[in-house]
C-alpha cells in the first residue's frame, strides 16, 4: 500500500511528466513546421518571419524550462515532497511564457 505522500507524488508528478513528454513531442512538430515555412515561403515579409522566429524561441524556452523543472523535481529532489509544493522561477515563468505566445487583445 502507498503512503499519502507516495499517492500525492503519483497524482501530481505522473501527469506532469506525461504532459512534458507530449509537449516535447509537439515541439518537434513545431520545429519541422518552422523549417518548412522558412524553406517554402522565402519571399514573405520580414515581419512575419520575425514573428515565426519569436514563436519558435518562445516554444524553445517553454520546453527547456519544463524539462529543467521536471528534472529538478523528479531527479534532484527525489522523494522530497516539499520541492514539489514549492514554486520557483521555473514555475513562475510559465504564465509569462503563455502570455508571450497567446497575447490578449
Amino acid at each position: 500500500m502507498f503512503t499519502a505522500e507516495e499517492k500525492a507524488a503519483r497524482f501530481v508528478q505522473g501527469p506532469c511528466l506525461l504532459g512534458i513528454f507530449l509537449n516535447t513531442l509537439l515541439y518537434g512538430a513545431v520545429i519541422v513546421q518552422a523549417q518548412m515555412y522558412y524553406v517554402n515561403f522565402r519571399k514573405d515579409c520580414i515581419g512575419i518571419k520575425a514573428y515565426v522566429a519569436i514563436l519558435l524561441l518562445a516554444d524553445t524556452l517553454n520546453t527547456s524550462f519544463n524539462i529543467a523543472w521536471i528534472y529538478k523535481v523528479l531527479v534532484n529532489n527525489f522523494g522530497n515532497m516539499d520541492a514539489l509544493m514549492t514554486a520557483d522561477w521555473l514555475n513562475a515563468s510559465g504564465a509569462h511564457r503563455f502570455r508571450t505566445i497567446y497575447p490578449r487583445n
